[in-house]
Order: structure tokens, then C-alpha cells, then sequence
């Protein structure tokens, strides 16, 4: 997909980088972004294609977005072009701003033009099972889907069932392994966006960024 946006715009003047404590329950507040009617509508869309019509899940995708735009977007002109241009969200390659719907288009304006996020700003990942075609990314165990592998203080968990099973997922304990990167690499479960989705966490990395400390 190549790049029409007619104009690349930088966060607000106004906007905050801060964010609550993940344990009050309030709303994770980030930078606001200016979008053109096409970007809203495209980035929406992709939103919806990555967690499907779903309010609570189009905003968790939006804020993953804007995360991961100011964590490692620097070579990008924009939020708009990071994720049509970075290959992350392998849902832009199929980007239609026509197919954009008003769950869609309500949910990118209330994370992006808002700033109202619903994770705090080092969440930086996601990952599915059951979802990858390329051979050259699948798991060492054969399995087409993103994750390989789970690890709960030391309990290592590698069968698709325990994968798969969400009673297996604890907050900011269950290290997540994908077919992505070196097998020592890793994120830390955070949570899920609605009650189907695949799971939301964070890399160390990020994680030590934006709290200024190690998550272990």
C-alpha cells in the first residue's frame, strides 16, 4: 500500500506523554494526533481488520498504534505513515478508508485525536494463534500462529491447548515467546482487549522506557 496522505502531521502542541498507574483503573492518557479524514478513516479500518467491529478492541489496536508509533517510529514522517509503511499491522496491506465503519472511526478519535488510551504507553505488542501463513515464521513446534511458548515463574507451557487457554495468562507474570525473535526474547502478558482477543503485553525494553525501570 503505498502512501496518499495529502499532509504528515506531528502530535499536538498541547498533547501529555503521561500516563496513570496501571493498578487505579483510570484512563491512560497519551499524545493527541491531527489526522485527515483519509487517515482516520484507513487507520480505523485497520483497526477493525486487526480486532475486528469491536469498540473495546479497535481502541486497544489504536493505542497499541500510538505506542508503538512514539516507541519506535522515528524514521517515520508520521502515525499515519508508520503504520501503513513499518509492517507491523499486517492488516494495512489491506487498508480501505471506505470500508471504515462509526465504531471504527470513533474509536481512532477518542485513542489518536484524544488521547485516550487504554493501556499505559510501554504496552508494545500483540500476537496471535492460529493466524500465520508463512512458513518462515511459524513456531518450532509447527504451529501456525504467532506464540510458541509461555513461561509462569519458571512453568514453561508449549502445547497449543495451554496456549490457547487464557486461565494460562497471568498480568505482568506470563512471558510471552513468538516465532519472531530469538527464543531468549520475550513480552510480558498486560491483558486482553475483549473477551476473544488475542493477547496485549510488553516488551522490556519498552516497559524500562517509559517506567524508568526493569519489569523483573
Amino acid at each position: 500500500v503505498s502512501v496518499n496522505s495529502k499532509t504528515a502531521y506531528a502530535p499536538s502542541d498541547t498533547s501529555t506523554d503521561t500516563t496513570t498507574d496501571e493498578s487505579s483503573g483510570e484512563s491512560f492518557i497519551g499524545k493527541t494526533y491531527q489526522l485527515s479524514e483519509h487517515e482516520l478513516k484507513t487507520i480505523a479500518h485497520v483497526c477493525q481488520e486487526e480486532q475486528g467491529n469491536n469498540s473495546d478492541g479497535i481502541t486497544a489496536e489504536a493505542t497499541l498504534i500510538a505506542n508503538r508509533y512514539e516507541l519506535y517510529g522515528k524514521d517515520f514522517k508520521s502515525i499515519y505513515d508508520y503504520v501503513i509503511r513499518s509492517g507491523w499491522f499486517a492488516a494495512a496491506n489491506e487498508a480501505d478508508p471506505n470500508q471504515a465503519s462509526d465504531k471504527g472511526i470513533a474509536g481512532v478519535k477518542m485513542v489518536l485525536e484524544k488521547g485516550q488510551r487504554v493501556f499505559p504507553l510501554y504496552v508494545d505488542e500483540h500476537d496471535c494463534w492460529d493466524c500465520n501463513s508463512k512458513e518462515k515464521y511459524r513456531c518450532p513446534q509447527g504451529y501456525k500462529g504467532d506464540i510458541c511458548s509461555l513461561d509462569n515463574n519458571g512453568n514453561k507451557l508449549t502445547g497449543l491447548k495451554e496456549i490457547k487457554n487464557r486461565d494460562n495468562y497471568q498480568k505482568g507474570i506470563t512471558k510471552i515467546y513468538n516465532s519472531y525473535e530469538d527464543t531468549n526474547e520475550y513480552y510480558t502478558f498486560y491483558d486482553w482487549a475483549t473477551s476473544y482477543s488475542y493477547p496485549f503485553g510488553y516488551t522490556p525494553g519498552a516497559y524500562k522506557k517509559i517506567k524508568g525501570t526493569s519489569d523483573s
